[in-house]
């Protein structure tokens, strides 16, 4: 229970930390700056690669779990979890944005911006009601076991950015997100401990 409780917990501060950097790329089309698009691109990356396929399937089962256990009716949380269906679109939007941007230098960065803030909002204020609501209910109704089994198949997936096993290519990444957000300089953004 601990570990797998800890680690979706990690990735929502992770996600934060990437979140606050993407914002930041967005901030600078403000100021005429133009963005670093592999810096956005990565971050959608991390997002459809890494939350999409790995980190909501690792909650989605944790619920379909917790609704043969909890007493009571599960639909609230259902209903929170299933806006996981709205990540790709919310990407998309940011995706499609950054492109146009990076293909005509006298693009606006205000849809950029708009779409990243929605974006922004959208999964901060989800992570925040997950914490809130869904994982202490799962504490609460879920046995060990469940946790246990819940986890075992991911347990040898990684998180791209932030994992123990950072390849090369994401070093750069990474040091954009921590250099973007003061607060994550001090702890190297490994995710809470």
């Amino acid at each position: 229970m601990a570990d797998l409780l800890k680690q979706l917990l990690a990735d929502h501060a992770n996600f934060a930390r990437a979140i606050h950097a993407l914002a930041h790329q967005a901030e600078l089309t403000r100021t005429g700056q133009r963005p670093d698009f592999q810096v956005v691109n990565g971050i959608v990356a991390y997002f459809r690669d890494y939350a999409q396929r790995v980190h909501h399937p690792k909650e989605d089962l944790l619920y379909n779990t917790l609704k043969d256990r909890a007493p009571t009716n599960t639909r609230g949380i259902y209903d929170l979890l299933a806006t996981h269906a709205g990540l790709p679109a919310r990407l998309e939007e940011v995706e499609g944005a950054a492109a146009v941007l990076e293909r005509d230098s006298r693009a606006s960065g205000q849809d950029f911006r708009h779409k990243v803030h929605d974006f922004a909002a959208y999964e901060l204020a989800h992570m925040k009601q997950e914490e809130a609501e869904f994982l202490p209910y799962a504490l609460k109704w879920l046995r060990p076991e469940d946790w246990a089994w819940v986890d075992s198949p991911f347990k040898d997936t990684q998180d791209p950015i932030f994992g123990d096993q950072l390849t090369a290519p994401l070093q750069g990444l990474l040091r954009t997100i921590l250099a973007s957000d003061p607060a994550v300089r001090s702890d190297h953004g490994r995710g809470a401990s």
